[in-house]
């Protein structure tokens, strides 16, 4: 059995196509994201990857939904939203497939 630390890998993305990571894919990403209530992130999109997002715990906003714990939200590709955790908030997300450099700021043209 190997263990590891959450902290020890770049924003909670622990599996997919980048160092660190617990498992190698370029099928899949894997990220457990610890959001704080007030944290934020940019408006973006991914240009080819669907992404998916599972709260565990908390209550956050995506784009124009509001989300609480057991929610789960699909982004496709090239559908833009920004994230506001309205109370401390963990997240699982998940990315098909893995593609590190697929994320833009910013909304589609």
């Amino acid at each position: 059995m190997r263990t590891h630390r959450i902290e020890d890998f770049l924003g909670g993305w622990v599996i997919g196509n980048f160092t660190p990571s617990i498992l190698h894919s370029e099928e899949i990403e894997v990220g457990v994201k610890f959001m704080p209530a007030g944290s934020r992130e940019d408006m973006h999109y991914q240009l080819t990857a669907t992404e998916i997002t599972i709260v565990t715990s908390g209550h956050c906003s995506l784009g124009q939904v509001e989300l609480r714990s057991g929610d789960i939200a699909v982004i496709e590709p090239m559908e833009a939203a920004e994230f506001l955790a309205i109370e401390d908030t963990v997240l699982v997300v998940v990315k098909n497939p893995s593609l590190p450099s697929d994320k833009v700021v910013g909304s589609p043209i």
